[in-house]
């Protein structure tokens, strides 16, 4: 008799056991980690801004963790360098997309995000860029968001400043190696401003200041990076030529190189940017940062900062994975960056505060709010 009872009650026993093993397995998967990926030139020409995004976006995931991760699931951030290479790209973000990233954040260059954007869409991967601004990236349903303005809010108010002061001629030198975000300041200052020549270089020995000079103009605008910028700025006073300077937003994302590397060559330089470094809101991450960095946070690092709040929003409303990932970031209209609320457009483009600042006895000085 307990013979048969026995028989009748295995099936029920089994299923138990299974219906077991099955939430054991789900629970397992579900505390799985969570893989962002972070692409980048850690190396190369264009190292600063990845370095800076780096440290930013691992320092941002350190703390989540810490704090006991998402729905007590820990954050994994894998790294790819391409090396200052925007041809290297495309094989960073497909080892990332390979290691089960859900979204990538990075690309810091407008160069380097236009190189990878056809590989996003088509493998419908979100790209989160904190610092490449060119217009050409921006107005378009694709996957790539971004948490930074287009620079055209740089040119329009760099072209008002011209106005007010009564500049007309304007000379443009620009490293050819950002293309796309270069071409973000001349288009647009084309349409106001007379521009007497635009000199772009691969190095700079390339630049002739004989050339520069004979323009006769009356303002000139640098594109380049931090410590390009700050060299430029000292070969012009070299040659005597000494008219006002007008900075681009790439040249000011490491303060301290620029101003290393201008020197006084720099007094009086005009620039426009999208956040002041010195906000009171900013004091708990400049303290968290510079105790395990040694240094505050720059523009790139803060940009990122913004970035990985947007990241961490998206995952807390469940976009555990790709596709889910790009139709809840798609549904956020702003967030509450590290000192500035972001706004986000139906095209994934930023709206956020632009800033005037001017070189004054060696040191950065806040002017004002542009608008």
């Amino acid at each position: 008799m307990d013979s048969l009872k026995s028989q009748k009650n295995l099936p029920l026993f089994a299923i138990a056991l299974i219906m077991a093993a099955f939430a054991m397995g789900t629970a397992c998967v579900s505390r799985q980690p969570i893989v962002l990926g972070l692409a980048g030139s850690f190396s190369g020409r264009d190292s600063a801004l990845g370095i800076s995004g780096r440290n930013a976006a691992e320092l941002f995931v350190r703390q989540l963790n810490q704090a006991g991760g998402l729905g007590h699931r820990m954050v994994v951030l894998q790294t790819r360098d391409f090396a200052s290479d925007e041809s290297k790209t495309v094989g960073a973000d497909r080892e990332l997309l390979d290691l089960g990233a859900v979204a990538i954040v990075g690309h810091f260059t407008s160069a380097s995000a236009v190189a990878a954007l056809d590989f996003a869409n088509r493998e419908r991967i979100v790209l989160v860029c904190p610092t490449a601004s060119a217009a050409s990236l921006g107005g378009k349903r694709d996957f790539l968001f971004r948490t930074i303005m287009s620079s055209v809010g740089d040119a329009i108010a760099i072209a008002a400043d011209l106005a007010a002061t009564g500049r007309k001629r304007l000379l443009v030198i620009e490293a050819r190696e950002n293309k796309p975000y270069a071409e973000t300041y001349t288009q647009s200052l084309a349409k106001s401003v007379q521009l007497v020549d635009d000199i772009g270089f691969d190095a700079l020995a390339d630049i002739d200041y004989g050339r520069i000079a004979r323009a006769r103009a009356d303002a000139i605008l640098i594109i380049a990076n931090p410590i390009d910028t700050g060299s430029i700025a000292q070969e012009l006073r070299l040659h005597k030529v000494a008219e006002p300077l007008y900075l681009s937003g790439f040249a000011t994302t490491n303060s301290a190189d620029l101003l290393a590397s201008g020197g006084e060559a720099l007094e009086g330089a005009w620039f426009v940017h999208q956040m002041v470094e010195s906000q009171p809101a900013l004091g708990p991450l400049i303290e968290s940062y510079r105790s395990v960095y040694g240094v505050a946070p720059d523009s790139a690092a803060i940009e990122t900062w913004d970035a990985m709040c947007l990241v961490k929003i998206v995952l807390e409303a469940g976009g555990l994975d790709r596709r889910s990932f790009y139709e809840r970031i798609c549904k956020v209209r702003s967030f509450q960056g590290s000192a500035d609320l972001i706004s986000l457009d139906d095209f994934g483009d930023a709206t956020r505060p632009l800033y005037i600042f001017q070189i004054r006895d060696g040191k950065i000085q806040f002017s004002g709010r542009t608008g």
